[in-house]
């Protein structure tokens, strides 16, 4: 009787994927929408993201000669060492590597391990007293800083080297003319205790490019603990909103009030985007719509500022009370914290109420721990940095957990590896022409000794590696794309396809865990994230302009190419709230492999590129679009999650329209069952939308 009753219901299930073009129960009448037309999105970004040449950080002989100590101090007392203030154990070993579920084509884990080595306390305490001090001037701090370091340096050839550097409670200045304000370049097995300390970093004199608070390069085992950061706003604000009071149609210009913040006499606006008081987040639809670049920036006075665009419909339709969103570029266009090729860094309770560009960068880490951090801007700002926290080149173990990320302008994480997929042009027998690639990432990638494995478009292995023997690179930042010329030690394939896709095989075991944090306010996504083998659970998401999580593999504007071995993942527990205020695809909550093409038009491919990936009981709850998408993807499980209130306003993509509130397309292999649509209030789309015909072995159920 069983065998009947299963042979039974899996004949009902094919007959709905083989016989409806959706399901019964997301038919509804699609109503009318208004033209598809976006704005271009971030092409106003800061032009300055690629990485010091230099790895071993700046130019010691730029260090200031002023310092606020003697210059041979005393060989300090070692005084009675601080309390080490352990871990939480927000896993108390039941979340990550304690479940498993298995699908057609292996087991779902997530991430099988959640700790990183931190420094053994066995060596000297240090204490700063003799070095730092709260009355010294920035330029005189960053110099005794400098010697400090030195002196930890110097200990490593003695048989009691300093372990733990001891900071007292203190306001400290930093002023630098460096790269690196604080360089802990090839520092190892060192605790930093700041025991609340607040470092408040100045504007430099003259413009320095990917600086850094802390510069952090060919470390190993580093922890920096209880301290806040801070870059000077009194003296240069990094983010304020303006309102339209007037335009000028002769001279082009707009006049904004700015009351948020004093303005300094001069400005270098960077960028911004459209701003909607009510929604306290941007919005393509309400605000201020600028039309071509800007060509002049006037402050008027503390809080009147003009700006000159190329383009005469700014003046045109600009209307008094608009709000748009300013972001200014200070000369010192800082990361928080700049790390690359270190080994088990952890951040512990660190608050960054503002750091220009982002919070923190990390490139080629093994080992990276981000605990009981907070981005959150400082009484009287809405906005923290430009950027969250941005980790490429992963070797190893991420960790962000009981963190509050706050304001951020761009990505709060972004998280991924990247193939080379732009334009691959064969030169010869041994040598590839990679074009459309950006040389603040790929330089890691291609380097000479690397191990490159060859696939097609759709991620399938075409049986060929090799190691790079040479690599020359033609052009240089983020936007504009660099051309590699790479040379293999193995003969390439009679043919390689234009848009074939090159991996290395070093950056492809990374593995993260995504834990208990809180994502507020952000102006684009939440979690982008590009890697496999990670947990994503217990974090809460509130008021997102982009969708707020996102997992990808994707060719992302013909500059991006993100994401390889997406596979392994489990997404539980996580709750989304008011999302997608500027109403992007694909969905508020996406797993998707595809192509997005610029402004944001984010498609499916044929190829099933992210497998095993288990998403349950987690909650999407107002958003402006779908709550969940699911394309490019095989061996998903779907249950118990609720997708609440969702398509709130008219669908904007017209191949969207009729998709429902969740969909699922060009996929196979999905577990769907017992998940809750339900909108209350008005709804442009309803029910789950399947695309039956590109949607295989699946079992789908209401």
């Amino acid at each position: 009787m069983k065998k009947r009753l299963l042979a039974f219901l899996m004949c009902l299930t094919m007959l709905f994927l083989t016989g409806c073009s959706s399901f019964p129960w997301d038919k509804d009448e699609d109503p009318d929408d208004k033209d598809d037309t976006e704005n271009p999105d971030d092409t106003e970004n800061p032009d300055d993201t690629e990485e010091p040449d230099d790895t071993d950080g700046p130019d010691d002989t730029d260090a200031p000669t002023t310092p606020s100590t003697p210059s041979t101090p005393e060989e300090p007392t070692a005084p009675e060492k601080p309390a080490v203030p352990p871990l939480t154990n927000y896993g108390n070993g039941s979340a990550v590597g304690a479940m498993s579920v298995t699908t057609s084509s292996g087991k779902i884990t997530g991430a099988t391990r959640d700790e990183v080595p931190r420094p053994d306390h066995s060596g000297r305490v240090m204490s700063s007293e003799r070095y730092l001090s709260p009355k010294s001037s920035g330029t005189q701090n960053i110099a005794s800083f400098k010697k400090l370091i030195g002196v930890v340096k110097e200990s490593y050839n003695t048989e009691n080297p300093i372990t733990l550097l001891d900071i007292p409670k203190g306001t400290y200045r930093f002023k630098s003319s460096l790269q690196y304000a604080i360089n802990l370049s090839g520092v190892k097995n060192l605790a930093i205790e700041a025991n609340g300390s607040t470092f408040i970093f100045e504007d430099s004199d003259s413009e320095i490019t990917n600086g850094a608070y802390f510069g952090i390069d060919d470390a190993d085992t580093v922890e920096i603990r209880n301290l806040t950061v801070d870059f000077d706003w009194s003296i240069y604000p990094l983010f304020v909103i303006g309102e339209v009071v007037s335009s000028n149609t002769t001279d082009k210009s707009v006049t904004f009030k700015i009351t948020s913040h004093n303005l300094p006499s001069k400005v270098n606006l960077a960028g911004g985007r459209t701003w909607d008081p009510a929604l306290d987040n941007r919005s393509e639809k309400v605000g201020f719509i600028p039309s071509g670049s800007v060509t002049g920036t006037e402050v008027i006075d503390a809080h009147t500022l003009r700006v000159t665009y190329s383009s005469v419909n700014s003046a045109k339709n600009a209307k008094a009370g608009q709000c748009f969103q300013f972001y200014f570029k200070p000369n010192f266009n800082a990361t928080g914290f700049r790390s690359n090729n270190t080994k088990n860094l952890t951040l512990n309770n660190i608050t960054i109420h503002s750091a220009p560009y982002e919070a923190a960068h990390s490139t080629q880490c093994d080992g990276y721990h981000i605990i009981d951090c907070k981005v959150i801007p400082a009484e009287g700002r809405r906005f923290t940095t430009y950027s969250g926290f941005e980790t490429h080149a992963v070797k190893g173990l991420v960790i962000l957990e009981g963190c509050h990320l706050e304001g951020i302008c761009d990505d709060n994480m972004h998280l991924s590896n990247h193939f080379m997929g732009g334009e691959n042009v064969k030169i010869d027998s041994h040598t590839v022409e990679m074009k459309h690639l950006q040389t603040w990432t790929f330089k890691f990638y291609l380097v000479e000794g690397a191990k490159i494995k060859l696939y097609d478009r759709n991620f399938n292995y075409l049986n060929w590696s090799s190691t790079i023997e040479s690599v020359s690179k033609v052009g240089e930042g983020q936007h504009e794309m660099a051309t590699y010329t790479v040379k293999f030690k193995d003969a390439l394939p009679a043919t390689v396809a234009t848009n074939s896709i090159f991996i290395s095989e070093e950056f492809d075991n990374a593995s993260y865990v995504i834990r208990k944090n809180t994502f507020k306010g952000g102006l684009c996504h939440a979690l982008y994230i590009g890697l496999g083998n990670g947990t994503i659970e217990n974090n809460t998401f509130h008021n997102f302009a982009y969708p707020s999580l996102v997992l990808t593999s994707v060719n992302r504007w013909d500059r991006w190419f993100i994401g390889i071995n997406v596979e392994n993942v489990v997404i539980r527990n996580n709750t989304m709230t008011k999302c997608n205020t500027a109403q992007r695809d694909p969905a508020s909550f996406a797993i998707a492999a595809g192509v997005d093409t610029a402004p944001s038009n984010f498609t499916p491919i044929d190829a099933y590129v992210i497998k095993n990936v288990l998403v349950e009981k987690n909650t999407v709850d107002g958003s402006t679009g779908a709550a969940f998408a699911l394309f490019s993807a095989q061996d998903i499980i779907v249950r118990n999650n609720s997708f609440l209130n969702s398509n709130t306003l008219p669908t904007v993509k017209d191949r969207l329209k009729g998709w429902g509130n969740a969909y699922i397309c060009n996929a196979q292999n999905i577990t769907y069952e017992n998940n809750t649509i339900k909108n209350t209030g008005t709804a442009y789309e309803n029910g789950l939308y399947v695309q039956t015909s590109t949607v295989k072995n699946s079992n789908i159920t209401k």
